[in-house]
């Protein structure tokens, strides 16, 4: 498992990538909430500890690093521009495409998108636990998505007490299927031209103009 990382920032996000080939040793495996834990032995600028594979849909995860009172603040310290962002490391299944990493634009709103990691963590989690894929309101009523929501890292941008508009400004649907679903985050605007991400239960996310004149 290849864990020597190196942290940048990219359009607000902390992004970790392999620095070289050498292995990191892991430890204590354990499967928890849908999740893999393990221990980690450390590269710098970080010094190991419990981390958490997520599962984000079939072919989309991410690691997460849990560190230690005062460490962060620590590594902040001497690599400022990391400061307030947390550890997470994108993953996507061999052959693949994990678009995430192109979809961010300064100018766009953050929330939908981390809107869209939430579903799709949420989904991940409610299948593991009852065979099926949930629509928003089950998601919803039944606390999958406060109980994903509540996990270090997960930001959670929308309302979790309303169902008719739980993300103001856009539009969130889901369509299921017995083993799949489609999600669809469309900005609401008066003008005819918007943008929305759209997702399934592979975990990647698109980003696609809707309503935009073709060039």
């Amino acid at each position: 498992m290849q864990l020597v990382i190196s942290g940048g920032v990219r359009n607000g996000e902390l992004v970790l990538s392999p620095l070289t080939f050498a292995e990191s040793p892991i430890s204590d495996l354990t499967l928890s909430d849908s999740s893999l834990w393990f221990v980690w032995g450390g590269d710098a600028p970080f010094h190991g500890g419990k981390m958490r594979f997520i599962a984000e849909g079939t072919n989309i995860a991410r690691l997460s690093l849990f560190m230690d009172p005062g460490e962060d603040e620590e590594i902040f310290a001497h690599n400022k521009g990391l400061r307030g962002l947390p550890p997470r490391i994108q993953l996507h299944r061999e052959g693949t495409v994990g678009s995430q990493d192109q979809l961010r634009d300064p100018a766009d709103d953050w929330k939908p998108l981390a809107t869209v990691w939430l579903i799709n963590e949420a989904e991940v989690q409610y299948r593991f636990d009852h065979g099926v894929y949930a629509d928003y309101a089950t998601l919803l009523n039944s606390g999958q998505l406060e109980r994903t929501g509540g996990h270090n890292w997960t930001i959670v941008p929308v309302n979790l007490q309303s169902k008719s508009e739980p993300l103001p400004g856009y539009v969130i649907r889901l369509d299921l299927s017995p083993h799949s679903y489609k999600m669809s985050i469309v900005g609401k605007t008066s003008a005819n031209c918007t943008f929305g991400l759209f997702s399934n239960e592979t975990g990647v996310v698109e980003r696609k103009e809707v309503g935009c004149p073709a060039e």
